[in-house]
């Protein structure tokens, strides 16, 4: 039964088995953060060879295609049953232990819209009333993807940057 086009009420009929499903890394998104990457790593390596030390680490050692692949997420699909009989199909990303959901459970799911329209809504809180349990699994997002060595090193590129504007502006 839906109460509101939000939620999803209903017993559980049938739960698939949890797959991959890669996420896209925009161009939009990733080209500044190795531009910005790039500027603070050669600025260190010129500082390196300034003082005669040996260089750091590289950039990061996967590949743009890697990098544009994304994030991996769990997604598993699970078909619900309301109070009228109507079946409503409902996906959740994120790790979930294999016995968390199961045929017969009676569930309230939050639902949101997915970007992609040919993808059923997506749950990001069911409250499973069998167990008593309110699952919210979490799928790795893009700053985890890219990792913190490249995130620091592209905020120093881009503090590198603001400095050198700065100083030509004056």
């Amino acid at each position: 039964m839906r109460t509101n086009p939000s939620t999803v009420t209903g017993e559980i009929t049938q739960a698939d088995e949890a797959y991959s499903r890669d996420k896209a890394v925009g161009w939009l998104v990733l080209l500044p953060v190795l531009a910005a990457a790039t500027l603070g790593h050669l600025v260190v390596r010129a500082l390196a060879a300034v003082l005669r030390s040996p260089p750091p680490g590289g950039l990061d050692s996967r590949g743009l295609k890697e990098l544009r692949k994304g994030p991996t997420c769990t997604v598993k699909q699970v078909w619900v049953r309301d109070a009228f009989g109507q079946v409503s199909e409902i996906e959740v990303h994120g790790y979930l232990h294999p016995k968390a959901l199961l045929p017969g459970d009676q569930i309230v799911a939050s639902v949101r819209p997915q970007a992609r329209k040919d993808l059923p809504p997506l749950a990001y809180q069911i409250d499973n009333n069998n167990t008593g349990r309110t699952l919210r699994p979490h799928p790795p997002n893009l700053w985890t993807h890219l990792g913190p060595a490249l995130i620091i090193q592209a905020a120093f590129g881009v503090l590198i940057a603001v400095l050198v504007v700065l100083a030509l502006a004056t």
